[in-house]
Formats: C-alpha cells, sequence, structure tokens
C-alpha cells in the first residue's frame, strides 16, 4: 500500500506530500513517514493513531454480539446508504457507490473489496513507531461519551445487544484513552485534538471542526 501510494506521487511527479489517514490507513501513512522520511512533509491522523496490533487483543476479548438483521446490504445505493447510516452514520452516496458494486438494474451485487483482501489488510497491522517519524504530526480523535456513539445499532438493539455492546463500549474506553496518552508520550511534538462525543467517522460528524483543525495545521509554519 505503502508502494502504490509512492507509484502515485512519481506519477504525478510531487516530491513531498501531507497525508492524510483515517482508521486502519494510519498503518499506511506511518509506514509511508518512516520508510521515506524525504517525500514526507506533514501526517494527518483522524481517528487513526492507534496500535492496532494491541486493538485487535482487545477485540478478541470483546463478548459475543449478537447478529444484527439489519446489516445485511440489498437494494439500491440509496437503499444501502439508509442502512449504513443506521447502522454507522450517513455516507456520502459516491463513498456507496465506490465501494459497492452495483448491477445494470441499479441493485447491490457485491462489495468491490474482496473480503480475502481485508483481512490480509488486517493482519498487516504493526506496532507504530511514532518517535521515529520527523515530520510534524496531528491527530484528532474521538472520545466517546455514549455506547451509541461506538455502536449506533446501540439505539434500536435488545435487552442482551445492548449488555454486550456496553461491555465493549466499557473495554474500548479504557483502551483509548492508553492509546491517547501512549500517542502523546511517543510524539509529544505532535498536536493533539480530542473532540467529545464524534463517531469514528470524525470527518463526517464534526466535520467543520475536523477542517478547522486540519486547515490550520496545514498552513502554519
Amino acid at each position: 500500500m505503502v508502494w502504490d501510494i509512492t507509484q502515485v506521487l512519481d506519477a504525478l511527479h510531487v516530491k513531498r506530500v501531507n497525508l492524510v489517514g483515517h482508521s486502519i490507513a494510519g498503518d499506511e501513512v506511518t509506514r509511508f513517514a518512516i520508510t521515506h522520511p524525504d517525500r514526507m512533509a506533514k501526517l494527518v491522523y483522524l481517528e487513526a493513531a492507534y496500535d492496532r496490533v494491541e486493538a485487535q487483543k482487545l477485540e478478541s476479548r470483546f463478548p459475543k454480539i449478537p447478529a444484527s438483521s439489519a446489516s445485511h446490504e440489498f437494494g439500491s445505493p440509496e437503499a444501502i446508504r439508509a442502512t449504513v447510516a443506521r447502522n454507522e452514520i450517513l455516507m456520502p452516496e459516491s463513498n456507496i457507490r465506490a465501494t459497492r458494486v452495483f448491477g445494470n438494474n441499479g441493485q447491490f451485487v457485491q462489495p468491490v473489496t474482496p473480503d480475502a483482501i481485508l483481512h490480509a489488510v488486517a493482519k498487516m497491522v504493526e506496532h507504530p513507531d511514532y518517535r521515529s517519524i520527523r515530520s510534524p504530526m496531528l491527530a484528532i480523535y474521538a472520545v466517546y461519551e455514549r455506547p451509541e456513539q461506538l455502536a449506533p445499532r446501540y439505539r434500536f438493539a435488545d435487552e442482551e445487544t445492548r449488555d454486550a455492546l456496553g461491555q465493549v463500549f466499557a473495554m474500548w474506553q479504557a483502551f483509548a484513552k492508553s492509546q491517547r496518552i501512549l500517542f502523546r508520550q511517543s510524539a509529544p511534538a505532535a498536536r493533539v485534538v480530542e473532540i467529545q462525543g464524534a463517531s469514528h467517522y470524525i470527518f463526517i460528524s464534526d466535520r467543520e471542526r475536523v477542517l478547522q483543525e486540519v486547515r490550520a495545521f496545514l498552513q502554519a509554519r
């Protein structure tokens, strides 16, 4: 994935770049910054500055959560967008269309990315070495205040599911706080912004705040 970035930069004749990564893309931009420090200008982590090796260990201890009957995707882009909004957040329609294949009849066929590739990417995570990064960094974190901000399906779940999601919420809160502390310790010169009550899709739930912070960071000397 880092190789892909370098190929795009070479094709565009871009020598140095600012990279913004959301979620697991944090691993990608971290690796790029360490591998190609001469091509790295500034890094922005949007809910992305986590040690995903440790996160996966945590997830393995999560209680079993009953499957959601509302999670199955079918129908038109508009129908799927509504399903995603119910279970995650209201995504731009362009995101729905870019990540899913629709037939000539306009109905959902399959995801663009096969599960095998998603699983392979998940296995590639590594402990982030923030201390080795010399470029300026900005990390924006969502600090959840209620279980439904971590798992939106909590709002309409049954009691059994709510109990399981509540346990997940408590476990994640402790882990996320430790990760924010670790990032600050590993990168004391980095700017850290915590947005209370934001979604994991922080650039959607708190769009204006994120834009303000990112623009100020990128424009700073």
